[in-house]
């Protein structure tokens, strides 16, 4: 049902199922209104006059759905009520997963006059996904036109306003989409984007976050930063105060991202002479560093073989920014009772390798 792979539709429980299977039964319009369910999945391509192709560029596009619909949690709707597959960003499932994983009889539904355009996506809340699969759906959209419509996003972090802001969009015109809640607009404006760290997305996410930090003075000295995971749930540093001292004797300043806004971290990561940290969402950031900039992975070794992807994530991040890259390895240590990968555990690493591997970067 809904195009879903039979192993991703047997994930969700027996009851939200039967429920999908006898909503069926209803017209498009209850099923919604009543069932929260759409009344199915639809391409562009089969959508008639329900979506219109204002622009495209190859795989990309900038799509009008009248009286679209949208789903908090990303999925994109067309007049009768079914999916707009290619204009519904999906990270980890497909949008109609979480909608029948998540449904609710009677949903909350809210009218948006006026023209809305969609920065809904599944995975926003993740600053990596936010900065490379949801903020370059920008790119679609002329700057000139943001300020006539309105933006309709899933407000969790302080970075999603201070992004939107930095792109153009005031205040007054960004609306904070609730969990679980559907959204009717008058005319919904949606972009169908290459999703990842591209070029072309690369060159859009650097533009907006440097505006976002434009207002702060420039750091009179080169920053030689180390981003602290000490308040973090993960992938802390066991050991941090050993790298410590040493960090301070070759003049590092020592940052907790979580206590600076987006403004603050983007004016320490594109002024720094070299970056180290463990792997976290930070790297997201590197983004923003001057081409050639060194930097300092830590990860726990046995991260290359549980989660290649997540691995490697960063590293291809930092070499398509033009970044000099390293990775340094530490041990994992688990800090909880019961099952623990490595993605979650914390990091034990030698402070003598460690600061010899800086000391290589500044000599170079």
């Amino acid at each position: 049902m809904y195009g879903l792979p039979h192993d991703q539709w047997k994930e969700i429980s027996l009851n939200k199922r039967l429920i999908a299977q006898a909503s069926r039964c209803l017209p498009d319009g209850p099923r919604l209104k009543f069932f929260g369910l759409p009344s199915g999945v639809v391409s562009v391509a089969n959508a008639g006059s329900t979506v219109e192709a204002l622009e495209r560029r190859g795989e990309e596009g900038l799509y009008r759905v009248p009286r679209g619909w949208v789903w908090a949690r990303g999925a994109l709707l067309d007049a009768q009520t079914r999916i707009v597959d290619e204009i519904s960003p999906g990270v980890n499932r497909p949008p109609a997963w979480w909608v029948v994983r998540q449904q609710v009889f009677f949903p909350r539904i809210v009218d948006c006059p006026g023209m809305i355009f969609s920065m809904i996506g599944d995975g926003s809340n993740n600053l990596y996904h936010w900065t490379f699969d949801l903020l370059p759906h920008l790119r679609m959209l002329d700057p000139a036109r943001r300020g006539q419509v309105r933006v309709l996003v899933r407000l969790q972090h302080s970075f999603h306003r201070a992004s939107l802001e930095a792109a153009g969009f005031p205040p007054a015109s960004i609306i904070s989409a609730e969990p679980r809640t559907l959204y009717r607009t008058e005319e919904l404006l949606a972009a169908s984007i290459v999703k990842g760290v591209t070029p072309d997305n690369v060159a859009c996410v650097r533009e907006i976050y440097l505006k976002a930090a434009g207002t702060l003075p420039a750091a009179e000295t080169p920053v030689r930063l180390y981003i602290s995971r000490a308040k973090a749930s993960s992938r802390k540093i066991v050991n941090e105060a050993e790298i410590e001292e040493g960090l301070r004797r070759r003049c590092f300043q020592i940052a907790f991202f979580e206590e600076l806004s987006l403004a603050e971290q983007v004016a320490l990561v594109s002024q720094a002479e070299i970056i180290v940290s463990a792997h976290g969402a930070a790297w997201t950031l590197a983004v923003v560093a001057r081409s050639g900039t060194p930097v300092i992975e830590i990860l726990p070794a046995e991260l290359e073989r549980e989660a290649p992807s997540s691995y490697y994530m960063y590293r291809n991040l930092s070499r398509k920014a033009g970044l000099n890259y390293r990775a340094h390895h530490g041990e994992a240590v688990l800090h909880k009772s019961g099952p623990q990968r490595a993605h979650q555990s914390d990091i034990r690493v030698s402070a003598a390798q460690l600061l010899g591997e800086i000391d290589d970067c500044l000599k170079g």
